[in-house]
C-alpha cells in the first residue's frame, strides 16, 4: 500500500489495487483509512491549495463562531 501512496494515486484509484491484491478481504474507503493508519501510511493529497490550509487553522483556532448560538 505504501508503493499507491508514494506514487501519488488518489484514493479511488487506491481502492482498485487491495481488491486485486488482497481479494480475501473486503475493502471500503474507511477500511482502506484504517490499514493504512495501522501500517503508519498517511494519504497527503496535494491537490488543497495552501490557502485552504490555512483558512482551516485560522478557523479552528478562532474557537466556535459564538453568534450561530
Amino acid at each position: 500500500m505504501k508503493k499507491y501512496v508514494s506514487q501519488g494515486l488518489s484514493r479511488e484509484e487506491i481502492m482498485d489495487c487491495p481488491g486485486r491484491d488482497f481479494s480475501e478481504y473486503a475493502w471500503s474507503f474507511r477500511t482502506l483509512d484504517r490499514r493504512l493508519r495501522a501500517f503508519g501510511i498517511y494519504y497527503t493529497d496535494k491537490r488543497v491549495s495552501l490557502e485552504e490550509v490555512q483558512h482551516a487553522f485560522r478557523k479552528e483556532l478562532d474557537g466556535p463562531d459564538l453568534a450561530s448560538y
